[in-house]
């Protein structure tokens, strides 16, 4: 609170610690975590300027008044990331947006396992391209070449090798940058090929799914495909 008065912020993003059990849950999440980073800039969520926008459901905190002015939830009814898109909605009509990190002062549970994140992907995944087909095959494609263009580069030898030791070295360097809140070790960087893997299976089984069962299960409940297209945003 002391925060959002100081920044006169309408809307404050608290990142969340993450609560570990295992090396994979640390690891799975902090390769997202950089993956995440080539969409969405943290430092620039506060830039009227720029694009980038930020909402997290372990914490989002919105002046009422803002709230109310963008609609509230009541306008994110059909939106399966309610919490990302309420930033985004603050941030499109013009009000201050501030992301604050606060080691432990919110604790979550988020996934339980290595694989966890399969089944949450399995509502979500399809949602970050807004159901579009042709995006979301872009996007796993890019997460291919995450995976597959370094390793290669590394295994040809000479300079190619050199190259893909750097590129390592620099996803390195992301997870060091990260580690303020994450609170893992930058050596986690040597499983994030395996890791983008499961991510990238992630993606891809939950668009197929949603175009198989022609829409979203969440709760008992499904959400056709066209009804999901009809209520989402163009992100512009």
């Amino acid at each position: 609170m002391r925060e959002a008065v100081a920044l006169k912020a309408d809307h404050v993003v608290l990142t969340p610690t993450i609560v570990f059990e295992s090396l994979g849950e640390r690891s799975v999440l902090t390769a997202m975590q950089a993956l995440a980073q080539w969409a969405v800039r943290l430092w620039k969520a506060a830039d009227p300027r720029a694009r980038d926008f930020i909402g997290v459901g372990g914490f989002n905190m919105v002046r009422r008044e803002v709230y109310e002015r963008v609609g509230g939830f009541e306008s994110l009814r059909m939106e399966v990331l309610d919490d990302l898109f309420l930033g985004w909605r603050v941030k499109r009509a013009g009000y201050s947006q501030h992301v604050v990190v606060g080691p432990d002062l919110v604790r979550i549970r988020w996934i339980e396992g290595t694989l966890a994140v399969i089944r949450l992907f399995e509502k979500n995944g399809f949602a970050v391209s807004r159901f579009r087909v042709a995006l979301h095959l872009l996007a796993c494609a890019s997460l291919v070449i995450h995976v597959v263009v370094p390793l290669a580069a590394i295994a040809w030898g000479g300079w190619a090798m050199a190259a893909g030791l750097l590129t390592y070295l620099a996803i390195g360097l992301v997870y060091l940058a990260n580690r303020r809140i994450s609170r893992v070790s930058p050596w986690h960087a040597i499983f994030f090929a395996p890791v983008t893997t499961i991510v990238l299976f992630a993606f891809l089984r939950s668009m197929i799914l949603a175009l198989v069962r022609d829409g979203v299960d969440w709760r008992g409940t499904r959400y056709s495909l066209d009804e999901l297209r009809r209520h989402v945003g163009s992100l512009k």
